[in-house]
This record gives structure tokens, C-alpha cells and sequence, in this order.
């Protein structure tokens, strides 16, 4: 990576600094659908770009819950976008949350960089409280904007509840 100089008072051009070598890898997309543990009862589409369709939700040794979502890319989503999930109490509090980039079992899965077709099972570690209801969903971190969430064709706000704990 080289970066070059103008003078901005003569426009003259000094010679390019290097910054550095930058190595860029294609992310490899899975278009074979998994079934997970639990299946939605309808898949929840979230904007125009991705389908939840299921969930696994296993205990960690460390006392964390490890929660893996189960989308069906539609098309890329530009700018970068987050998912998060949520812990709430019966008010809405959040308890417990994740929130970040997309990240799969092999590796960051940035949202610009999905492929409609694709499968994606991302990965989510928090600790979730008793007597909570874990909700997901999908924003730009710059804006704080939500996607919207329809289910069969009907808007249904802009996160979707898995389940409760006990």
C-alpha cells in the first residue's frame, strides 16, 4: 500500500510513501443449507437482504451461551452492518447482549461481502440470564438503524424473538 502527496498550495506531486503490503483474501461462501436445532416457525427476512430461518443454542463450560444463527443470504449489505442479540427482561431491559460484525466458525463474515444463495451461520457468545427472552437483529453501527423484519410478507418490527430461558 503507497500513498502519494500533493502540495496543495503548487500541486506539485511528491514521491509516494509505502505504507505497507496489504493481503486480500476472498471470504469462501457455504450454498449447502444446514438445519439447525430449532427452526423458526416462518423464516424472518430482514430489509431485502437476508433470511433467519433457525438457531442452535448450547451451554459453554464457561457458563456462556453460545448461540448460532442460521441465515440464507439474499444479497450484500452495504454499508457494513451488525447483528445483535439480546438478552431482555419482561420490561425490555437488555441483561445480556452481543452485538458486532457478522462472524462465522471460519471467520469474519462481513455483510458486503455476502453472496445471495449463500448459507451463513454466524456465531454469538454472551451470558443470558434467567427469565430472559433473546431477541436478533440486524443494524448499520453509524446510524444505529434497524432493518426492518417482515414474516410472511407482514412487517414485525425490527428484531425477532428466539425463546425464553428458564
Amino acid at each position: 500500500l503507497a500513498a502519494g502527496f500533493v502540495d496543495a498550495a503548487t500541486g506539485a506531486k511528491r514521491p509516494p510513501v509505502t505504507l505497507g503490503e496489504v493481503r486480500i483474501e476472498q471470504r469462501r461462501a457455504a450454498f449447502d443449507r444446514r438445519t439447525p436445532a430449532q427452526l423458526l416457525p416462518t423464516p424472518a427476512q430482514f430489509g431485502t437482504h437476508a433470511l433467519l430461518y433457525g438457531y442452535d443454542r448450547d451451554e459453554t463450560e464457561a457458563g456462556d451461551t453460545l448461540i448460532r444463527l442460521y441465515w440464507e443470504i439474499m444479497q450484500p449489505l452495504l454499508p457494513p452492518h451488525h447483528i445483535f442479540v439480546h438478552a431482555d427482561d419482561a420490561g425490555g431491559a437488555t441483561l445480556a447482549q452481543q452485538d458486532g460484525p457478522p462472524v462465522t466458525v471460519t471467520g469474519p463474515a462481513p455483510s458486503g461481502s455476502w453472496q445471495p444463495g449463500e448459507f451463513l451461520i454466524t456465531e454469538h457468545r454472551l451470558r443470558v440470564p434467567p427469565d430472559t427472552v433473546v431477541n436478533v437483529g440486524i443494524y448499520e453501527p453509524a446510524t444505529t438503524v434497524r432493518l426492518p423484519v417482515t414474516v410472511d410478507g407482514q412487517p414485525a418490527g425490527d428484531s425477532v424473538r428466539l425463546a425464553s430461558t428458564p
